[in-house]
């Protein structure tokens, strides 16, 4: 996607960055770590099978495209998206901007969502 170029163009990013976080359960929210039920399936149900452990970005599994990333690569995606939004409200509405301390906070928050999740953007802010 091409770098917002106004403020309003920069937080509807941050939003549908935000949603897609939400889309996929906020993790370190509810405690919990990607589970086979929170992970796409090829249409089985499988209770007893044990929940992958958390996927970084660069061991994703290869071919299948979307479907094929886990949990926390979408959940990286989304803070990654989050973090540029932010990065993009704080310049052009300026530091001192309340909408920049707004999507700092929610920047933040989406950082504690995907605490679970080893996300390279959610290690700096």
């Amino acid at each position: 996607m091409a770098e917002p170029q106004t403020v309003e163009e920069a937080q509807a990013e941050l939003e549908r960055a935000r949603a897609a976080l939400s889309g996929n359960g906020g993790l370190a929210a509810a405690g919990a770590t990607p589970s086979a039920s929170s992970t796409p399936t090829s249409g089985t149900s499988q209770p007893d099978r044990p929940a992958p452990s958390p996927v970084a970005p660069e061991v994703a599994p290869q071919g299948g495209g979307a479907q094929a990333l886990s949990t926390c690569d979408q959940v990286c995606r989304a803070v990654t998206s989050m973090h540029h939004a932010k990065e993009a409200i704080c310049r052009l509405a300026g530091p001192t901007d309340t909408r920049c301390a707004d999507a700092q906070k929610k920047v933040a928050d989406g950082d504690a969502q995907a605490a679970s999740c080893t996300c390279p953007m959610s290690k700096k802010s």
